[in-house]
């Protein structure tokens, strides 16, 4: 099956949650929407900014590469279940769907927030990067009415429960750029810098 041939750890949310952070931190400072908690952080991010950019977007278009191998593997274990003989074939090949599906909805989720933090999608939003946007975070939605539609799945609510957590972090990340035309760095940290003024309004 495909769960005994990709490590465990691929599964775990705390193994990507960091990366996730880490990738939103650094793609905020490169984009140089908010003051830097350290001055030489600062210099160094606007002396090296194209650099950082690139290095940046190289990686996010390689974490999603190495994320799609998971979906490959669901189309393998298909292939695999073909092959095998009556009456377990059919049991097999609901399985490796089910598989392959839930592969999908996790990878397109995932993959959402990453194409969300690439420069090209951090300024000069025009229509068609917003539509394109649109289109990444609706992936989830469209694979999780798709194995809803098989009638594999018996628990739906399990599948669905499975998108809403797969894309919330798309969703926020690209829903500001979507819905507005702002990146979601710009928004935050216009509402950062409100919320510190109101404080400071308030405390004077």
């Amino acid at each position: 099956m495909v769960s005994l041939t990709i490590p465990k750890f691929f599964f775990d949310y705390w193994f990507w949650l960091p990366i996730a952070g880490g990738l939103i931190v650094v793609a905020h400072f490169a984009s140089r929407k908010g003051p830097p908690p350290f001055p030489r952080v600062g210099k160094f991010f606007t002396r090296h900014e194209r650099a950082i950019t690139i290095i940046g977007d190289i990686f996010l278009v390689c974490v999603v590469l190495l994320w799609s191998s998971l979906p490959l593997y669901g189309v393998r274990d298909i292939f695999s279940a073909l092959s095998a003989p009556e009456p377990i074939r059919t049991i097999s090949v609901q399985t490796a769907w089910t598989a392959l599906f839930i592969f999908l909805i996790t990878w397109s989720g995932m993959s959402g927030l990453l194409v969300g933090l690439l420069s090209v999608f951090q300024s000069n939003l025009t229509k068609t990067k917003r539509i394109i946007l649109l289109v990444v975070c609706l992936l989830p939605v469209v694979f999780t009415v798709l194995q809803v539609l098989t009638g594999i799945t018996e628990n739906t609510w399990l599948i669905v429960q499975l998108c809403l957590y797969s894309s919330a972090g798309s969703w926020i990340v690209n829903a500001p750029a979507i819905i507005i035309g702002s990146h979601f760095f710009v928004v935050s940290s216009n509402i950062a810098r409100k919320v510190k003024l109101a404080f400071r309004d308030y405390s004077g």
